[in-house]
């Protein structure tokens, strides 16, 4: 097939007002499903984190449970946030060879990325906060 062939396919293609229509039904379609989507997945990532507080609620209320099994999750995240800044503060003022700087750049990611999930179980995440204001501008108007 020569170009001039494939030029005129092509603006055959984009002529059809058929086609047109039922491309832009079909794209409707598939960002109303998307959004679907998008709209469950942001409700079970809720449900997800909404169900281990009211799993650490239950146990923290439990008569039956030991004090340790109470009190270790919140020593342990203590801990790791106490090691976190620490080793921040150490990477970022000591002198680090060249050659291990992907290696402190990987374990500064991973440090931070279980910060971020520590500070969203105990202090709420910005995904649930944005679903509540979309929900309340809905009720409104």
């Amino acid at each position: 097939m020569n170009k001039n062939a494939v030029d005129k396919l092509a603006d055959e293609i984009l002529n059809d007002k058929e086609f047109n229509l039922n491309l832009n039904k079909y794209e409707a379609i598939y960002l109303s499903n998307k959004e679907k989507y998008n709209y469950l997945n942001n409700e079970n990532i809720i449900k997800d984190k909404s169900s281990a507080r009211e799993f650490r609620e239950k146990i923290l209320k439990s008569k039956n449970v030991p004090l340790i099994s109470k009190i270790f999750p919140e020593i342990l995240a203590i801990i790791t946030v106490i090691f976190s800044f620490i080793s921040f503060f150490i990477f970022v003022y000591a002198n680090i060879d060249t050659t291990k700087k992907d290696v402190v750049i990987y374990i500064l990611g991973v440090l931070s990325t279980i910060l971020s999930q520590i500070f969203a179980f105990y202090f709420g995440s910005s995904l649930g906060s944005k679903i509540k204001t979309e929900i309340l501008k809905k009720k409104i108007n």
